[in-house]
């Protein structure tokens, strides 16, 4: 069970492939949102992958789409989840 902070969001700790990172978790996503500096930081081959544009609230930036090995919540672990590292600065893992 997450509890909303007071502004309603949903901030954690959890895991990617097995790595700590601080999350905000969006309930409507349908993929896993992660800088280049954590994806840097977690050891993700990322800049191998298919390469686009995502719209952020500064504007477009490149993104690179990945497949997690992991990814844990909680007691919540699920297998083979696909992301994005974006190139915009992010203060957390979406």
């Amino acid at each position: 069970v997450l509890t909303a902070g007071d502004r309603g969001h949903f901030f954690t700790q959890g895991q990617i492939n097995g790595r700590s990172v601080q999350m905000m978790v969006d309930t409507g996503a349908s993929s896993v949102a992660i800088s280049v500096a954590d994806a840097e930081r977690l050891g993700l081959a990322y800049k191998g992958g298919p390469t686009g544009r995502v719209s952020t609230a500064n504007g477009l930036v490149q993104a690179w789409r990945v497949r997690l090995d992991s990814v844990r919540v909680g007691d919540v672990v699920v297998y083979g989840v696909d992301g994005v590292v974006s190139a915009g600065a992010m203060p957390y893992v979406l």
